[in-house]
């Protein structure tokens, strides 16, 4: 949720200045490439206005980047405003990251402790078995909204 907040506010049809599409601002070559790794047939771009795939994209998404990095949060999300070379660049050389990414990383993160603050940092604990969409949705919203 504090991604989406951050990046379309809630917007199923936002649109960037540089062309990313839905809730959580997906380029749409990033669509289709996800889109491959998930076996979603017949892709196109306007799928990602659909705020069930945009987000299934998105959660896949951001937990590749967890997993590359360790679950190194701010890699991740370096990695998933910048690009994996803008995380990279900065995971070896501590080199400056564009400005655009720096305030997504700290905005992200403050959303998500005004969140914490709300509903408390246990959530989902306990909770039954979900399909696949929904464990990718709630491994999103516990890894980057409610872990520290």
């Amino acid at each position: 949720a504090a991604m989406i907040y951050t990046e379309s506010g809630f917007t199923p049809e936002a649109i960037s200045p540089v062309g990313a599409r839905g809730l959580m601002q997906i380029m749409p070559g990033t669509g289709a490439g996800i889109a491959r790794d998930l076996g979603v047939a017949d892709y196109n771009a306007n799928m990602l206005f659909d705020p069930a795939i945009n987000i299934r994209f998105g959660a896949f998404y951001i937990k590749g980047l967890l997993n590359d990095y360790g679950n190194d949060l701010d890699l991740a999300l370096m990695g998933y405003n910048g690009g994996r070379g803008a995380a990279n660049m900065w995971r070896d050389y501590r080199s400056v990251l564009p400005r655009e990414t720096q305030g997504f990383v700290r905005k992200v993160k403050s959303v998500r402790d005004s969140y914490v603050k709300i509903y408390g940092a246990d959530w989902p604990k306990n909770k039954p078995k979900k399909s696949a969409f929904e464990e990718d949705v709630k491994f999103f919203l516990y890894r980057v909204i409610f872990q520290r």
